[in-house]
């Protein structure tokens, strides 16, 4: 199980983990995203594997907006290399397929990394990061009004990642550019691409599908719990999925050619 994180005795412990941070190990694989395509889900499932290692927690964000705490920092958080054996550790930062630099910041570390990235319908992914935000008490206003505001807002000179993090529900959705970006720096036989609908449907199968690309032994994973769900969805307004629609389809003309022919919605 995961370590607390920002009570004294987590505080306590992870500072007791820093001093040996130099012998601990990076992790081999990074689960880069969608946001709110179950992430947690899959994390978790794989940490069922007995060739798992886990982390102090499964969203670090080092490589988005925590890069300059330092790599010791960074592998504070990961099992020492002695305990490894032929293990394997890895953590899932949904930030890191959306927000630019980050490919290049993983690519300057772990050139060697493997990559798993689930996409999710983006209508329904965006529907669900807004019920996320109004769970949180960030967004006191209707979908319709969070996706116009995004629509409305000059992105080119936004520098405050914890905006960009939480208000573009849409911009998130822009698979094929995000992907790119990715692919600039890393060979395709890096990634592992899953559809969401696929994960939700049949769970065991793409948890096999990611041991296989990991490299470990397949294990019979407990899903009976999901991580993370909201459970009531929104309806969304015909003129809303219009505007959306069109948009995802425009900006993700590219992604079957990307990644496989799978990848429609």
């Amino acid at each position: 199980m995961t370590k607390p994180h920002k009570t004294t005795l987590g505080k306590a412990y992870f500072l007791a983990r820093s001093a040996t941070a130099p012998l601990r190990a990076l992790p081999d694989f990074l689960i880069i995203g969608a946001q709110k395509s179950a992430t947690s889900s899959l994390f978790h499932y794989l940490m069922q594997n007995p060739q798992m290692r886990e982390p102090m927690r499964k969203e670090i964000h080092y490589f988005a907006d925590k890069h300059k705490r330092g790599l010791n920092w960074y592998r504070a958080h990961f099992p020492l290399v002695r305990s490894m054996g032929d293990a394997v550790t890895g953590e899932g930062s949904t930030s890191y397929l959306f927000l630019p630099g980050v490919a290049e910041r993983v690519k300057a570390y772990i050139p060697d990394i493997k990559l798993i990235a689930i996409l999710r319908n983006p209508i329904d992914r965006a529907l669900s990061q807004y019920q996320h935000n109004k769970h949180q008490g960030r967004a006191p206003y209707s979908f319709h009004d969070y996706i116009m505001q995004e629509a409305a807002h000059d992105w080119t000179a936004e520098r405050n990642l914890t905006k960009m993090r939480q208000l573009q529900p849409m911009a998130r959705g822009f698979y094929a550019e995000q992907i790119e970006r990715w692919l600039a720096h890393f060979d395709r036989s890096q990634f592992l691409f899953i559809k969401y609908e696929n994960f939700v449907a049949s769970p065991q199968s793409e948890i096999d599908r990611a041991c296989d690309f990991l490299d470990v032994s397949r294990h019979i994973a407990d899903t009976s719990k999901r991580y993370k769900s909201r459970g009531v969805r929104e309806v969304i307004e015909d003129k809303t999925r219009t505007f959306m629609k069109e948009r995802f389809d425009a900006a993700n003309m590219r992604l079957p050619s990307l990644i496989g022919d799978e990848f429609k919605w």
